[in-house]
């Protein structure tokens, strides 16, 4: 079955993953996509090996990004519009020791 995602819903979320979290790192940067359809609900994960949220530039720690607070208003428009709640959850992935291993991120999208 095809399905439609929102226009440039994951796109904010692939491009900090890249630029972020994979391009500061030295080697084998690794960017997974995963979509799984259950019922009338579809699941994205947007998973990243990369330094993580924590290691980013100090210097940027005031910094909003402006796709992101775009895609947030997105999001609040469609559920508006669909009278239906997207869920987008990070997750900051972490070894055994607490190191990070890089960054997750999960968005249900309900359709009818």
């Amino acid at each position: 079955m095809d399905m439609e995602i929102p226009t440039m819903l994951i796109q904010p979320y692939v491009e900090n993953s890249i630029w972020h979290g994979l391009m500061p790192k030295e080697s084998g940067g690794i960017l997974e996509l995963f979509f799984n359809k259950k019922g009338e609900t579809l699941f994205i994960v947007i998973r990243d090996n990369g330094i993580g949220r924590k290691m980013k530039d100090p210097s940027q720690k005031d910094y909003i990004s402006k796709g992101m607070s775009i895609t947030e208003q997105r999001i609040q428009t469609l559920e508006a519009t669909n009278q239906k709640k997207f869920v987008t959850t990070i997750i900051d992935l972490k070894d055994e020791n607490k190191n990070s291993t890089g960054t997750e991120v999960n968005i249900i999208i309900p359709f009818d």
